[in-house]
């Protein structure tokens, strides 16, 4: 993988506040997006700005084939059946809130979490558990934070309806076995919604290989426009699904007291979509496909083992999660005792331009159980180099006295 040539592609990184260009560390949050993408989005707004499947004209049939193709594109990069098994979203969040207040439950069935899921991943659980009067039960993880296979498969039992979990850890970077945990939950009957969000973006993703029933992630985390999202579902659950949301675009014909669905994907895509951002997205799914994704994958494990072995070396920093880069290839998050996250992330933006996110990372809920204080994230993506990972380390050995 040629990494200086992929950074010719990202438009932000000629931004030059006076010290040279920008290291983002921030991709777990969103990515940078390549020029491909944003040349598409420009393209829609320029040359064929109409509206999907509702005209005739030839803006309205340009702007119908490529939002067919975008589909076509995230079916195939996804590994789905079919297309109509991909909902276009704004985000992971709308997706899995579909799922949430569409599955229907009986008396005395429940609802398995992991205990670090992320706020788009727990609280629609929790107004569905308050509404509907469902239990929430919960599975821990092994004291490095890695997942614990016993304990999940310890709470599975016929009661369960729904297994939530996430794909990647956005806090630790860690990686669920979706795949045997699909295979779990279904020994049990069990539905599993998958919050795929820090996974599309960084490694092969087939849903029907992993047998996740529905698997929801954003394409401002793969290089995509914000705003954009995908809803996978199999086409039969997605067939028995209450819409979230009802008007124009979901329905086949209304009278004033009735109306008739349009089948999937069209009954979940209320109103008119941002065709640029869609568009925009498969533009995105184009790219990541032209990446080796193996290739991705060994060089943010190797900028994140370059700057995790040298906290480890200079014992400055606690890391959340398990003290190896290569089970968390992505993601470096830490703690420095006796340091203000926030005072650190600010001096290594304004003194160094280092960008990196400070906070509880939407996991609130996980850090106020543990009591663990915020603690600031560095993230990695194509775009990223060995050289930003050394000035890193210097910045932030000067900052602390290191």
């Amino acid at each position: 993988m040629d990494v200086q040539k992929l950074r010719e592609d990202f438009p932000a990184l000629s931004v030059n506040r006076g010290g040279g260009p920008p290291i983002y560390f921030d991709s777990a949050c969103v990515t940078l997006r390549p020029r491909q993408v944003i040349d598409k989005v420009i393209e829609y707004y320029e040359q064929y700005p109409g509206c999907h499947g509702r005209t005739t004209h030839y803006f309205g049939r340009r702007t119908t084939e490529e939002y067919v193709t975008a589909r076509k594109k995230v079916q195939r990069y996804i590994g789905a059946r079919k297309p109509e098994e991909v909902v276009f979203t704004k985000n992971t969040t709308e997706g899995i809130n579909i799922v949430a207040r569409g599955v229907s439950f009986r008396p005395g069935e429940e609802i398995l979490s992991s205990e670090m899921e992320h706020t788009s991943n727990l609280t629609p659980w929790q107004i569905v558990s308050a509404e509907k009067g469902v239990k929430r039960r919960f599975f821990p993880y092994r004291k490095d934070l890695t997942f614990d296979i016993q304990a999940c498969e310890d709470a599975l039992n016929e009661k369960v309806r729904v297994v939530n979990v996430h794909h990647v850890s956005n806090v630790t970077g860690v990686e669920h076995p979706i795949r045997e945990i699909c295979k779990m939950a279904h020994d049990y009957g069990a539905l599993v919604v998958v919050d795929g969000a820090q996974a599309t973006g960084h490694k092969k993703v087939n849903v029907r290989r992993l047998g996740a029933d529905f698997y929801s992630f954003s394409g401002h985390k793969m290089l995509g426009p914000s705003g954009t999202g995908v809803l996978y579902g199999r086409k039969e659950l997605l067939d028995e699904l209450p819409q979230l949301i009802s008007g124009g675009e979901t329905v086949r014909d209304t009278t004033l007291t009735t109306h008739n669905l349009a089948p999937v994907p069209d009954k979940f895509e209320a109103g008119l979509q941002d065709y640029a951002g869609i568009i925009g997205l498969g533009a995105a799914v184009d790219y990541m496909r032209g990446l080796d994704l193996d290739a991705l994958e060994r060089h943010e494990r190797q900028i994140n083992g370059n700057i995790t072995e040298w906290l480890l070396a200079h014992r400055v920093a606690r890391i959340i999660g398990p003290q190896e880069a290569r089970r968390r290839p992505a993601i470096l998050n830490m703690i420095l005792d006796g340091h203000d996250p926030f005072d650190i992330a600010k001096v290594l933006d304004e003194a160094s331009g280092i960008m990196l996110r400070a906070g509880k990372h939407c996991l609130h809920s996980w850090y106020n159980k543990t009591g663990t204080s915020d603690s600031m994230r560095a993230s990695f993506h194509c775009y990223n180099t060995l050289h930003e990972a050394d000035v890193f380390i210097d910045a932030l050995g000067k900052f602390i006295g290191a």
